[in-house]
C-alpha cells in the first residue's frame, strides 16, 4: 500500500509539469498507472492470504466478506472522491495517494 500510494502522490507531482513536455509525462503516466495497478493486485492477493491464515476456520468466511465489502465499497467511492477533488481543485491523484498510506498506518495495527 505504500508503493501504491507514492506512485498516487508521484502521478500528482507529474501533472505539475505536464506543461514542460505533455508527451512524456503521459506516457510515465500510463506506465505509471499500469505498475499501480498491478501492485493493487498483488496487494489484494496477498492481502487474501493474509486473511486466511489470520483468522479461525469459524469466522474466516466473515472475514473475506468483510475485505470484500471494503474493497467494493472504495471502488464505488472512487469516482466521488474524483468528483470532490476537482470541485476544490485538487488533483485527482492526490486523495486516493493519502487514502492508501493512511491504509499503511492502519494497517500496522494488525497482529
Amino acid at each position: 500500500m505504500t508503493v501504491s500510494g507514492g506512485i498516487c502522490l508521484l502521478l500528482a507531482l507529474m501533472n505539475v509539469f505536464k506543461d514542460d513536455n505533455e508527451e512524456l509525462i503521459k506516457v510515465l503516466g500510463i506506465i505509471g498507472l499500469i505498475i499501480n495497478r498491478f501492485v493493487l493486485c498483488c496487494f489484494w492477493s496477498i492481502f487474501y492470504v493474509y486473511i486466511a491464515e489470520l483468522f479461525p476456520t469459524k469466522v474466516r468466511s466473515l472475514a473475506f466478506g468483510w475485505a470484500s465489502a471494503v474493497g467494493t465499497t472504495g471502488s464505488t467511492l472512487s469516482p466521488y472522491i474524483i468528483f470532490f477533488s476537482k470541485s476544490y481543485h485538487i488533483d485527482s491523484w492526490i486523495l486516493p495517494g493519502l487514502i492508501g498510506l493512511l491504509s499503511v498506518v492502519m494497517l500496522l495495527k494488525l497482529p
